[in-house]
């Protein structure tokens, strides 16, 4: 669970990256269709370019938390149990944390919807594109491929607004994230003192029978000569 947790939490930098890159390819395509005219292929390059680097960007990340965690991972698991524990014996909390968790996974699910379609409409459009320059007719090719840069900013546009949607969203969800992880820390805090305290205490009374062991030891062996010289058990 904890590790679910942790890894969304690791790559959710990375979506954000991937996400934030789009922005400035729709730059890049306004000021395209301004500056040139209707050119599906130039738009098209620069949303795909920008994708690209957040591809790349994600799978580094993978990497990095993939190692992260190998390396970690007996710490990690010390949290999970601990932190399974906390959740176990407080039923307020653990319906708070398991609505947390639900949430996480939807939003896991929309920003990986938001990607795939930036993805796809590359494809499709880039396709598009290609097929339209087939078309021997000058006059036809051109009427087509101006329905296409227009298709393409409408594109652009609901592209647009739906990023400035998932902004608001990642900054409610930046919020309550921070809020979930304090309680995540003070919850498990709570547990691990208290094992902490039982480890404590058998040391404590280990320490304490063993010591009257060994001295009921050192009297018993002084009946033997060897043993003479053993220090008495008080001193």
């Amino acid at each position: 669970m904890v590790f679910v947790t942790s890894y969304w939490l690791s790559t959710k930098h990375l979506r954000h990256i991937a996400i934030g890159t789009i922005v400035m390819a729709l730059t890049v395509l306004m000021s395209s269709c301004k500056d040139e005219g209707p050119s599906p292929r130039k738009t098209l390059a620069a949303v795909k370019a920008a994708f690209q680097q957040s591809i790349l960007a994600l799978e580094n990340e993978q990497r990095k938390v993939k190692t992260d965690f190998k390396e970690g991972r007996s710490t990690l698991l010390a949290f999970q149990t601990a932190l399974k524990s906390a959740i176990d014996k407080d039923n307020e909390f653990a319906k708070v944390y398991n609505r947390w968790r639900e949430i996480q996974g939807r939003i896991t699910v929309l920003y990986d919807k938001f990607l795939s379609l930036v993805d796809g409409a590359d494809r499709v459009y880039t396709e598009l594109d290609n097929r339209a320059n087939r078309i021997t007719d000058p006059i036809l090719r051109n009427k087509i491929k101006l329905e296409l840069q227009a298709s393409i900013s409408r594109y652009a546009k609901r592209l647009k607004q739906s990023k400035a949607g998932i902004d608001r969203l990642r900054a409610q969800a930046t919020q309550v994230t921070d809020v979930m992880s304090a309680l995540e820390v003070r919850f498990t805090l709570k547990v691990v003192e208290d094992e902490l305290g039982n480890i404590f205490k058998d040391i404590d009374e280990t320490v304490e029978a063993v010591m009257a062991q060994l001295e009921v030891l050192i009297e018993e062996s002084k009946r033997f000569p060897a043993a003479s010289a053993l220090p008495n058990g008080n001193g």
